[in-house]
């Protein structure tokens, strides 16, 4: 089952920051696993003008590997052996 995400970037300042008159950036993508959703975060980055000099991704904090505070969510399995 793939989730439709829309991500929208508006220039609120019409114009006045770089001469373009009021600037919208708009990414629509469907994603089935994280590494999808990562991709169309990316492009949206680069869309709206950031340069990513890498690339993103989840990395484990093991500081807070048992954080109390993290709730499981339900009906995601969210391990590494798929």
């Amino acid at each position: 089952m793939a989730i439709k995400y829309t991500l929208t970037s508006c220039d609120e300042e019409v114009g006045k920051t770089y001469g373009y008159p009021n600037t919208r950036v708009q990414v629509e993508f469907s994603a089935d696993h994280l590494d999808d959703v990562i991709n169309g975060i990316t492009q949206f980055l680069v869309g709206t003008g950031f340069v990513l000099k890498g690339k993103l991704e989840l990395v484990e904090d093991e500081e807070d590997e048992e954080d109390d505070r993290q709730l499981p969510l339900q009906g995601f399995d969210l391990s590494e052996s798929k």
